[in-house]
């Protein structure tokens, strides 16, 4: 307690300074003479090899603080100053040997160079243990008070703890920045430059508190004239000052001790005094004995006063030192690390029990033993050196610190362990006491990084790209070879760390920036800017000799960044290369499309002609064999017109030029419209085919529905084709996507034909290819088909996929993401079910999720059964329950008739007489759709959504059924042509400008059989004149015609007065179907567009959308007579259409010509007949093979006279004669003669 009182009562007085010593002189002293010894001639006591090995060596380099007066600065004149020179002189003097101070250098900079061995001596510098690590250190022989200067007005401080979040200054690379930063973690350091800047900001009120010695804050003060600063308290730390040698100078420490030795205590107050405004002055001033006197007398008293208190303290401290000893003991016992404590001698007296673990000795062994039986032979003698050079010179390199050391075991096992060593003075007596701890398992870890890191350093070394490392302080420590490769780096200029604004400035002199003198700085400071502001994304620069490279930096953790470059410069060539390649390439694709679109147009002018005719000789009486030969023209130059399709697809697909829609579209229409194109070639070959759209995917979305349905379509004809039996099915469903703006759907086509072997399945989506060449021969195609698939999926961004085995069957799916459109006119077709009871009756697996989805999409409740026993069966307990089933749906897996039979069944059951049914049919036949009370057919082939959905709405009563459509209208007529004046007359001539004389001829054929007069030109120039003298209502033109064609045809007229756009119209007719030809027909003013070969269909709704309405009517004009058509509606009468011949069938086949009707009608009958027999026939005799046979001669012909119902019938006895299913024959054969009756009946009727 009382040195408590003692230090406050130094902290208020000032600074405790010697009650003998010093009295502080405001007069700043600057003595720059050299000091002069007392005896000039004392002789330093060197040994013999000390003095050989001193006069050996030459000048010693000093390293001196230009600016850390009175301790040594460099003077005006350049001359080395301050306490520490006049410790140099007199040392000079002593050992006859030459110092010279390093001129220009700045204390960092002296650091700099000792650390690399480049200066001697530093002459006034202070131990610490990172300057221990470049230099050796003489005894101190300079000591002051560490001290804390403060503003007067600043708040009381008695401590550097005192000063925790202040802002405390000291000057950068001193002794007190190292000292603080490790004690005094807590304190908010700030490094200034040098002291008078630190003292100046302290007294601006930029810093709260000021550390340094004593000596050069109070000379600074004062030459300041700092007069608001004061010493406010001294810290724990000493100030002492020694002689730093490099470490390639260990002989000169003790010499320079022994020089050190011989100055006496006046000459060091000589030097002191000379350059400090402290003076020690010998003898006591009397104003000193008097306020020394009142001083002593008042403490005295304080004495007296605290006697009392302090006899009690000093028992109060015994009791504590007692219960510390009992804790220390404790401590000891139970540390974890092992605790060790010797003597002067190196006899150890304490062994704590985590030492015995640790070395393996008990307490016993080694208690009373030198502390060496514990170290390896080589540390052992180490440590005896190190203690016998502590006790003679005071030096003390471990004490108070840690170090890796190697232990001894008891078994002699050597081991890594870490020791840090405390020194204590009790009573005159010195104890050092060690704690170790062993690292044994940390140094093989260490071992094990450092494997890797070498590891890594290989790695870095060997890769191919060039890598940089800076540090935090942005200076290099890792360059690799390829990165001092790529920059033309010398190897030496590595090793001093540049910094990154040195390899700029290294790399311009290299030549590899092409920046001017004027503008390099600013460069420069840009980019280091930029590496040490943050990340840098790869990034490209090419220098200034044509090399380029992509670069990044990366900051680390640990601060400091991460460099590469990447040297592209052969891949830049590469590129550029491929660039020409690819401009060729795209020269030689654009040449192909051209010679294409050529082709195409050359062939598509003739095969117009071809499919033209074949058109007009189908209106003709033909018989059977004709008509039969007509189909097959037509049927092979509509495959040939396929074929040239798929090339100009695929190639407007390789060029490029295929554009894709993004409409509005309904996937329902895209994927039935599919179905039900697919359905007839399904039907011919027995192939059941279903189709399914999953009621999730929303009623309208953005794409190109002829693209999509081309490419169902592919799949689909792909999957018909290959199939012998079995059923294909063709759905479309919505997968699982997060974006609410876009939808994933899969198309698939799943069929069970012959499969794919999985060997060739990868050559399947490749141009022109084929499973292999037997394919080709036996079922055609280009090979096209798929690659023109994939890559239409490809250009939605999606993807194409199949699964097949070989024997089972495929699975073609593509699966594209489309937009959900916003705005749409395209029709729900979803009803209210909501709240029925629906009995499904199906016997096909594949359909017994699909269908019941439809009907809970909309709210019905489904209940499932596989045959009509159980599905009466579920009907009936549905009414016990009370649950009653509102419709029974019946699958189209029955025959038509076997599902009439089950209704009129069930209904004659008075339980069920009410239920309402719906029955699916594959047939097309009308005839045996029996009239049946609250029944609704569906036609199931394939069976599409809406209708199905509306059919269970109708049963149900939720809707209204619609009248059937008739579509004969859209049907070609066969009204007379007018002459020519008349149709100019009535406003409906129409001029035809065409080169090619076949599709002249077939044009004009098509023209007069639709009812029109036509004239023709056969060049553009023929055609703009005879408009000149001529009215016409429409102008049909080819567009690529000798003299003048007809984009230059359009662009006349639409220029001349009277003829603007919209004033008549222009159609253009071509065979060219790329869609630059269309948009140029469009821009040169052309109103619509007909691509060859011309259907009749087609050119009638062209016409009939184009052509104005008639001006008059010619009276001689034959225009048929009220009972004529009467007469004719009798042939064909559409209120017939549930008879034996479907009038829509003749119509399609034979047009509306009665005559031609009851000619082929007629010889109709006769072979039919005796194909009927033959059927009849081969079922007496049980064969099967004839029965199928005969079966399908009769249903191609009865299906040409439009014989529905006979065609369906033999289509069931062809199955079931090929398949020997006689149950199915016998029961289907007594059915023929009665329809055989029916249809000759009608045709005699006619």
């Amino acid at each position: 307690m009382l040195h408590k009182v003692l230090h406050v009562l130094a902290i208020l007085s000032g600074v405790a300074a010697p009650l003998i010593s010093a009295s502080v002189s405001l007069s700043a002293s600057s003595n720059s003479s050299g000091i002069k010894s007392e005896s000039t001639n004392q002789a330093v006591a060197l040994d013999n090899e000390e003095k050989r090995w001193l006069s050996e060596q030459g000048t010693f380099t000093l390293g001196v603080d230009p600016s850390w007066a009175p301790f040594e600065f460099v003077d005006d004149d350049g001359k080395y100053s301050g306490i520490g020179s006049g410790y140099i002189d007199l040392t000079s003097q002593r050992l006859g040997v030459d110092f010279k101070a390093l001129p220009g250098l700045t204390w960092t900079e002296v650091i700099r160079k000792a650390r690399l061995g480049q200066i001697d001596i530093l002459p006034t510098i202070a131990r610490t243990p990172k300057r221990e690590k470049f230099l050796n250190f003489t005894k101190p022989y300079i000591t002051f008070p560490m001290v804390i200067a403060t503003r007067k007005d600043a708040a009381f401080v008695d401590s550097i703890a005192g000063l925790e979040g202040k802002r405390v200054g000291v000057v950068k690379g001193y002794v007190s920045q190292e000292l603080i930063e490790n004690d005094h973690k807590s304190v908010n350091l700030v490094l200034v430059k040098n002291l008078s800047e630190g003292l100046q900001q302290l007294s601006d009120g930029k810093l709260d508190a000021f550390v340094d010695n004593l000596v050069t804050i109070t000379h600074q003060i004062h030459l300041l004239n700092l007069s608001d600063l004061k010493i406010a308290a001294p810290t724990q730390y000493k100030f002492e000052l020694s002689m730093g040698v490099r470490k390639g100078l260990p002989e000169l420490i003790p010499i320079l001790n022994k020089a050190l030795q011989t100055i006496t205590a006046r000459e060091r107050a000589t030097i002191v005094n000379s350059w400090t405004a402290i003076q020690v002055n010998y003898g006591i001033a009397t104003s000193t004995v008097l306020y020394w006197a009142i001083l002593l007398i008042v403490g005295a008293l304080i004495i007296v006063v605290l006697v009392f208190y302090w006899i009690r303290f000093l028992q109060k401290q015994k009791r504590f030192v007692q219960r510390s000893e009992k804790r220390l003991a404790s401590i000891i016992e139970t540390a974890p690390d092992g605790i060790i404590v010797i003597d002067e001698k190196g006899i150890v007296q304490t062994f704590s029990p985590a030492a015995e673990d640790i070395f393996g000795y008990t307490n016993d062994e080694v208690i009373g033993k030198n502390i060496s039986m514990l170290m390896p032979d080589m540390m052992a003698h180490e440590h005896d050196s190190y203690l016998e050079r502590h006790l003679r010179t005071g030096e003390s390199t471990i004490i108070g610190r840690g170090r890796e050391v190697e232990g001894l075991r008891k078994d002699g096992e050597q081991f890594a362990m870490e020791l840090t060593v405390g020194k204590a003075e009790v009573d005159g007596q010195v104890t050092y006491t060690g704690g170790i701890r062993d690292i044994t398992e940390r140094k093989n870890i260490e071992l094990e990084q450092a494997r890797v890191l070498e590891s890594l350093s290989a790695v870095i070394e060997s890769i191919d790209y060039g890598v940089l490392f800076l540090d935090k302080n942005f200076r290099s420590i890792v360059c690799n070879k390829a990165f001092q490769d790529m920059w033309g780096i010398d190897p030496d200029f590595v090793l001093g760390n540049p910094s990154m604004e040195d390899y700029i400035r290294y790399n311009r002199y290299k030549g590899f920036y092409d920046v001017g003198d004027e503008d390099f700085e600013t460069f420069v400071e840009e980019r280091v800017a930029a590496v040490e502001g943050g990340n840098i994304s790869p990034t490209e620069m090419t220098r200034a000799d044509g090399k380029t490279f992509i670069y990044q930096n990366r900051l680390l953790e640990n601060g400091g960044c991460m460099l590469t470059y990447y040297d592209i410069t052969e891949r830049k060539k590469g590129e550029e290369e491929l660039r020409d390649a690819r401009d060729l390439a795209e020269e030689a694709t654009k040449a192909k499309a051209t010679f294409l679109a050529t082709m195409s147009h050359e062939i598509r002018t003739p095969m117009g002609g071809v499919i033209g005719m074949v058109d007009i000789l189908q209106e003709t009486k033909l018989s059977d064999d004709q008509r039969q030969m007509v189909n097959t023209v037509k049927d092979s130059a509509h495959s040939l017109l396929t074929i040239i399709n798929d090339i100009l697809d695929f190639s407007k697909i390789e060029a490029g030029k295929l554009d894709l829609e993004e409409i509005p579209v309904s996937i329902c229409d895209v994927v039935e419209g599919a179905g039900e194109a697919l359905a007839v070639n399904a039907r011919n070959k027995g192939i059941t085919l279903s189709v399914y759209v999953d009621p999730d995917i929303p009623d309208a979305v953005l794409g190109d529905q002829v693209r999509l349905r081309q490419i169902l379509f592919n799949f689909g004809s792909n999957a018909i084709k290959f199939t012998a039996e079995g059923k294909v099915i063709v759905r479309a469903d919505r997968l699982p996507s997060s974006d609410a703006e876009n939808i994933k759907i899969r198309f698939q086509v799943i069929d069970e034909g012959i499969g794919i072997p999985e060997d060739a399945q990868k050559n399947l989506f490749q141009a022109f290819s084929q499973v292999e060449a037997s394919t080709t021969r036996r079922f055609g195609g280009t090979g096209l088909g798929l690659s023109i698939c994939q890559r239409l999926t490809e250009l939605m961004n999606g993807t194409i996929g199949v699964e097949s085995v070989s024997g089972e069957g495929s699975t073609f799916s593509a699966t594209i993401s489309l937009g959900v459109a916003k705005e749409h006119s395209i029709k729900s077709d979803g009803l209210d079910l909501e709240g029925l009871n629906v009995l499904l009756v199906h016997q096909r697996n594949d359909m017994e999720v699909l269908i019941p989805r439809y009907l809970e999409r909309w709210g019905a409740r489904v209940t499932s059964c596989s045959d009509f026993e159980q599905a009466q069966s579920e009907a009936l307990q549905a009414v016990a329950r009370k649950d009653i089933y509102n419709v029974v749906c019946l699958d189209s897996d029955w025959l038509l008739n076997e599902q009439v039979a089950f209704v009129q069944s069930a209904r004659s059951d008075p339980v069920l007489s009410a239920t309402r049914y719906v029955i699916a049919f594959q047939s097309r036949s009308k005839s045996d759709r029996v009239d049946i009370e609250n029944t609704v057919f569906v036609n199931a082939a394939p069976l599409r959504r809406s209708e199905f959905i509306r059919s269970i709405a109708i049963a149900a009563g939720r809707a209204s059924p619609d009248v059937e459509y008739d579509d004969s209208e859209d049907l070609p007529s066969h009204a007379k042509a007018p002459e020519v004046g008349d149709a100019e007359a009535n406003g409906q001539l129409i001029l035809l400008a065409e080169d090619n004389l076949t599709n002249q001829d077939v044009i004009r054929r098509q023209l007069s059989m639709l009812g029109y007069a036509v004239e023709i030109a056969s060049d553009g120039q023929e055609a703009y004149e005879m408009l000149q003298s001529r009215s016409y209502a429409i102008l049909l033109t080819d567009c690529h015609m000798p003299v003048m064609d007809g984009f230059q045809l359009s662009e006349n007229l639409r220029t001349v007065k009277g003829r603007e756009k919209g004033s008549f119209p222009i159609i253009a007719v071509t065979a060219s179907v790329m869609r630059e030809e269309v948009d140029r027909c469009f821009a040169s003013g052309m109103d619509d567009y007909l691509a060859k070969p011309l259907e009749m269909k087609k050119l009638k709704a062209m016409l009939q959308k184009w052509m104005p309405e008639p001006v008059g009517i010619d009276t001689d004009i034959k225009v048929p007579s009220e009972s004529e058509d009467v007469d004719q509606e009798d042939v064909v009468s559409d209120a017939d259409t549930n008879g034996p011949i479907d009038p829509s069938a003749l119509k399609n086949v034979f047009g509306d010509d009665a005559e031609t009707f009851r000619e082929i009608l007629g010889e109709f009958l006769a072979p039919s007949a005796a194909n009927a027999e033959e059927i009849i026939a081969a079922a007496k005799n049980r064969s099967a093979p004839e029965v199928g046979a005969a079966a399908h001669k009769l249903k191609s012909s009865s299906r040409s006279v439009g014989a529905i119902d006979l065609a369906e019938l033999c289509q069931v006895l062809e199955q079931a004669g090929n398949a020997a299913d006689w149950d199915v024959i016998d029961e289907a054969v007594p059915r023929l003669p009665q329809i055989m009756s029916d249809v000759s009946d009608y045709i005699k009727a006619l």
